[in-house]
């Protein structure tokens, strides 16, 4: 074996040509050597050693040639650091790159972005994806962007318009915002000044709102509902004073409507149209389409027939006194209702006939009365002319044995005095020389004189027109007198109670307003006013009450 090896290494094994390398056939040349080497056992031939001299030759050319392993890993120590310099460079800084190098399409993006939000109303967000803070993006990559200025500007005329919109839809909250936004972006105080004027006061109209509508709601649960300054109504018509068309006064005025309707329909079935007319024509000059009017204005005429038709039976059966209270009632109710009208010449006429069946029956004062009740009807009823003057001739025959000249001139002195009076305007107490005092001389010299009830007719109409003009706390002095000379003139007139309980509530309500004003002189003041016009108004005693609580009150 040992001679085979040394003849496979020598070159000379079967199948070598002498002469020939027999390393070619191990492959790469820089590794025989050692290989051969690792079989050899002896010394090697000089043929040998001389190739493998060549061999160690060759093979140091070559390395010298290609560079050497040291000088190789020298050289990757530099380039893999800066190769990876260059990356994290890239990596760091390849949106100002990419904006470098396509220095549009940032800036493009964002614009459009931009202009999405303008037009969906998107004017800020506080994700940044705002209109207002997309144009500020592209202004921070291009500071002479000139769409992006322009942009910012359209964002501060859109906060405005809005601004305006939300005001006039009284959306109060998107209109602060929508000021604070325009002002951010530089939209000038002139511009300004009159939204946030008008939003502030809003919020003063709110807070305002706010109480009147506690207020109301207080009222309407105490049941004050109308006829004063603390009713629930009076509140209501001043929050819409206030805001016109808000809708929670206006359900709450209207809630009130409903009740004050329910309160006329029980006044009519208890008896009393002419509370139950008050109170639909209350609601009807509030709320003419409030929708309650149409069944209680149905109501009422369907009592009006009926009361017509009594009347009418009245008449007949000779009922004067029930058919004229009835009468007064539906004047009270419809004066101007052409049936009414009707019926009540006919109750004049009735009044006439049975003044002439009282002289036939020799009893002339009470003919005088029936004819002045005639008169009251009708001023000039058919029939009235006739009756005077069968009066006149029958007073004359009875005062033929007395001394008629004086008593007439004193009638007619009386008579003159009250005319002067009257073209001087001093037609009531408390004014001095008033025509009534000297008309009730006049009629204590001849009772039932047609001249003397004629003009004390003439003053008590002048009064009843005193008492109509109470609009103001001033009217309401010279009104105590007017009523007076009406309850003297005819103590059984059937409008006196209603005349009364209107005055002494318009006293009353003054009393309210001057306890709320901290001033209980005043109020008692007016509190008395009311108990002389009207003692048994059912409003006195709460009055009275509050009144001596203020009164303890300041004395605590």
């Amino acid at each position: 074996m040992r001679a085979n090896r040394r003849r496979r290494s020598d070159g000379t094994g079967e199948g070598s040509e002498p002469g020939e390398d027999s390393t070619h056939d191990w492959g790469d040349t820089g590794g025989s050597d050692s290989t051969v080497e690792s079989f050899e056992v002896g010394p090697a031939p000089a043929g040998r050693r001389r190739r493998g001299a060549r061999g160690e030759g060759q093979g140091s050319g070559d390395g010298a040639g290609r560079g050497g392993p040291r000088e190789r890993g020298r050289a990757w120590r530099w380039v893999v650091p800066l190769v990876l310099a260059v990356l994290l460079l890239l990596y760091l800084f390849r949106v100002p790159l990419a904006d470098y190098v396509l220095p549009e399409s940032a800036q493009s993006r964002l614009l459009a972005s931009a202009e999405r939000a303008l037009a969906a109303d998107t004017l800020t967000r506080a994700d940044g994806q705002g209109a207002r803070e997309l144009y500020a993006a592209v202004l921070a990559l291009n500071p002479d962007h000139e769409a992006a200025r322009a942009g910012l500007a359209r964002v501060a005329a859109r906060a405005l318009e809005t601004a305006q919109a939300a005001l006039a839809a009284d959306d109060r909250g998107t209109a602060r915002d929508r000021l604070v936004l325009a002002r951010e972006l530089g939209v000038g105080q002139a511009l300004l000044a009159p939204l946030e004027d008008e939003l502030r006061r809003r919020d003063s109209v709110e807070d305002e709102l706010d109480r009147l509508l506690a207020d109301a709601r207080a009222a309407e649960a105490a049941g004050r509902l109308d006829g004063g300054a603390d009713s629930a109504l009076a509140h209501y018509r001043r929050m819409l004073d206030r805001e016109p068309g808000n809708p929670v006064a206006l359900a709450g005025r209207r809630s009130v409507l409903d009740r004050l309707l329910e309160q006329a329909e029980s006044a009519l079935m208890a008896g009393d149209p002419a509370s139950a007319a008050a109170g639909i024509d209350r609601v009807a000059a509030i709320d003419p389409r409030h929708a309650g009017l149409p069944s209680a204005r149905v109501a009422m005429s369907e009592w009006m027939r009926a009361a017509l038709v009594e009347v009418r039976g009245e008449i007949e059966a000779d009922a004067l006194d029930a058919a004229d209270e009835r009468l007064t009632d539906l004047r009270r109710v419809r004066p101007d209702d052409a049936e009414v009208v009707a019926e009540v010449e006919r109750l004049a006429v009735a009044w006439i006939a049975r003044g002439h069946r009282h002289l036939a029956d020799g009893a002339p004062e009470a003919a005088r009365l029936s004819l002045l009740r005639a008169q009251a009807l009708v001023e000039r009823a058919p029939g009235l002319v006739e009756l005077q003057r069968a009066l006149a001739e029958q007073g004359a025959s009875a005062s033929a044995g007395a001394d008629p000249v004086a008593a007439a001139e004193r009638v007619a002195a009386a008579l003159r005095a009250a005319e002067a009076a009257m073209a001087a305007g001093r037609w009531l107490p408390p004014a001095a020389d008033n025509a009534w005092q000297h008309l009730r001389e006049a009629d204590r010299l001849a009772p039932g004189d047609l001249a003397v009830g004629r003009a004390r007719l003439a003053v008590a109409r002048q009064a009843r027109q005193c008492l109509a003009r109470l609009s103001t706390p001033a009217d309401l002095e010279p009104a105590e007198p007017c009523l007076a000379v009406l309850a003297e003139f005819d103590p059984a007139d059937p409008d006196l109670p209603g005349i009364r309980f209107n005055l002494a509530e318009r006293w009353i309500g003054i009393a309210d307003e001057r306890i709320g004003a901290g001033e209980p002189a005043a109020a008692a003041r007016a509190l008395d006013a009311a108990e002389r016009v009207d003692p048994g108004h059912p409003d006195l005693p709460a009055m009275r009450r509050r009144l001596e609580q203020v009164g303890e009150g300041g004395r605590h």
